[in-house]
């Protein structure tokens, strides 16, 4: 377990997609904390508690930052009250951080893809 700093606030961004749920934990200084990909075949409720459980063990008492994107994560924003952000848009965001001399990017979906090209 993480010792619990008050004063840190981590970035949690889950991807609630039409066949999955991933969740990633970063820093402030954009280091993985934590990530886990799960197959939800439909029940995303109980997929996204076991998720949030194994965040909690590892990181109680902490505060985060939430965002959520995928086809499935604009309706539970809403409801929750959490920054939604589109998939295309976040991928576009980490591909111009981390990767500028990528060209194209391709995202392959459970219920769809994309092909993005980059000047």
């Amino acid at each position: 377990m993480l010792s619990q700093q008050q004063d840190i606030i981590y970035n949690l961004g889950i991807d609630i997609g039409s066949t999955t749920i991933k969740a990633i934990i970063i820093d402030a200084d954009k280091q993985v904390l934590f990530k886990e990909y799960r197959r939800h075949n439909a029940d995303i409720v109980t997929s996204g508690r076991l998720i949030l459980n194994k965040i909690l063990e590892s990181f109680n008492g902490c505060k985060f930052r939430v965002t959520l994107t995928g086809s499935v994560g604009m309706g539970y924003a809403e409801r929750l009250g959490y920054r939604f952000v589109q998939e295309v848009i976040a991928a576009v965001e980490v591909i111009h951080q981390k990767y500028p001399d990528v060209h194209t990017l391709i995202d392959m979906g459970g219920e769809d893809s994309k092909m993005i090209f980059f000047e």
